[in-house]
């Protein structure tokens, strides 16, 4: 349905279980579970939820054999992964993001001192090889991805050619190709964080104690 208010109320008089409204978006609305029978999910689903993971990239040596392949799995079905495809150049130490329908490869170490600017792009649903997307402001591994669906926004870093961490926090929008634009800067310079995002919100830790969100 499409209730009138944020804050409409559904019962399922079967498990008890209480819906709350958060979202009026005609044919669009966002349902949370709530209550003491809560099975604390949202309706829909966030849209960047899919059925399939990606990898790609990596250092399968340890010496610097640094890889451009990617896999593929079904999330659903257990079992090992399968080939998908290259990225445009073989790399360590980059950071991943993905708006659901394309998932994007940004930074990294691309061996003999070299860090790499480059954003890589693949289409999901469709088995090949990733095409480029456009470039990072600067070059640097060791970066940080998160997306809502539809931004990716890339922090920190460490660059080879001043030996040092970044601050630096870039943007792009997934279904757009074109090169990064300056989104803004961290707390405090950093490099091979962890990130994790919802809908609204990106929150990069690691390589410090401060959380940045």
């Amino acid at each position: 349905t499409n209730p009138l208010s944020v804050g409409a109320e559904w019962i399922n008089s079967t498990s008890g279980e209480v819906w709350i409204c958060t979202d009026i978006t005609a044919g669009e609305n966002v349902w949370k579970s709530t209550g003491p029978h809560s099975s604390g999910t949202v309706q829909p689903a966030p849209v960047f939820v899919g059925g399939t993971g990606l990898f790609g990239a990596g250092d399968t040596s340890g010496s610097g054999g640094y890889t451009d392949i990617v896999d593929y799995v079904t999330i659903s079905s257990l079992g090992n992964a399968t080939d998908f495809g290259d990225l445009t150049v073989g790399r360590d130490a980059e950071s991943c993001a993905s708006s659901g329908s394309k998932g994007l490869w940004a930074g990294g170490y691309i061996g003999s001192s070299t860090v790499s600017n480059v954003i890589d792009i693949v289409v999901i649903s469709s088995i090949g090889n990733a095409t480029n997307f456009g470039d990072l402001t600067e070059a640097r591994q060791g970066v940080t991805a998160v997306g809502d669906g539809t931004k990716a926004v890339i922090a920190g870093g460490y660059s080879n050619s001043c030996s040092c961490t970044k601050d630096v926090i870039d943007y792009v929008t997934v279904e757009s190709v074109g090169d990064a634009a300056d989104f803004g800067n961290l707390t405090n310079s950093r490099w091979a964080n962890a990130g994790v995002a919802s809908e609204t919100r990106g929150v990069f830790m690691g390589n410090a104690t401060t959380m940045d969100y």
